[in-house]
């Protein structure tokens, strides 16, 4: 896959990005490289109500625009709010949850089940967080829902008792599992100081 952007503030921002993607063309045709037109996409990423349009082509075929488009899992909209991405995993995780509570029911190792969440479920809802992890508290809960709901199968299942409308953090402790939202601070905490170190070699984010 390959992707082409530019900052777009006039017309003429957009001949240019129209230039390339004739150059793009023409390269892949010297190349002997064939172009799915009806794959391609334009995305404008633009917080404003309005913005500069325009249509963009391959080979006088007209480049569908698109209000959000999945690449390599991520679900990108126009605002970058990741609603989409968001509401996506959460009911794909819920699913997967549904489907390990019925198949493992009769499970009474708590490490073979922890492993198993962890795998099918929790590895879903941490995918690519860096890109669309946000502050806001309402979505912060909604991802916690997910495992606050296998907490409670878990509490169940082995008789611990949690107080009616407290909060999780007593069965957190005790199934020794981090909160969706520590591990995410700490995967972000972790990949600055990494960038920081040099360790990650991203200089156009420094």
């Amino acid at each position: 896959d390959a992707k082409i952007f530019k900052k777009i503030n006039s017309i003429h921002d957009c001949i240019n990005l129209q230039d390339d993607l004739n150059n793009l063309y023409d390269w892949c045709n010297l190349n002997g490289l064939n172009l799915n037109i009806s794959k391609c996409k334009i995305l404008s990423f633009n917080i404003k109500k309005s913005h500069v349009y325009f249509d963009y082509k391959f080979n006088n075929v007209s480049i569908e625009p698109v209000d959000s488009f999945t690449d390599l899992g991520t679900t990108f909209d126009s605002k970058l709010c990741f609603n989409q991405h968001i509401d996506k995993i959460t009911n794909k995780a819920f699913q997967n949850l549904g489907f390990i509570t019925r198949t493992c029911k009769n499970f009474s190792n708590i490490n073979a089940l922890r492993s198993i969440y962890f795998a099918f479920v929790r590895s879903h809802v941490e995918y690519a967080s860096l890109i669309w992890s946000s502050d806001n508290i309402g979505v912060n809960n909604k991802l916690e829902a997910i495992q606050n709901r296998f907490l409670r199968s878990l509490a169940f299942k082995f008789k611990i008792e949690r107080p009616p409308h407290s909060n999780y953090n007593g069965v957190l402790s005790y199934f020794n599992i981090e909160s969706l939202n520590t591990r995410r601070s700490n995967l972000h905490y972790s990949f600055l100081l990494k960038l920081l170190n040099n360790s990650i070699d991203c200089p156009y984010l420094l």
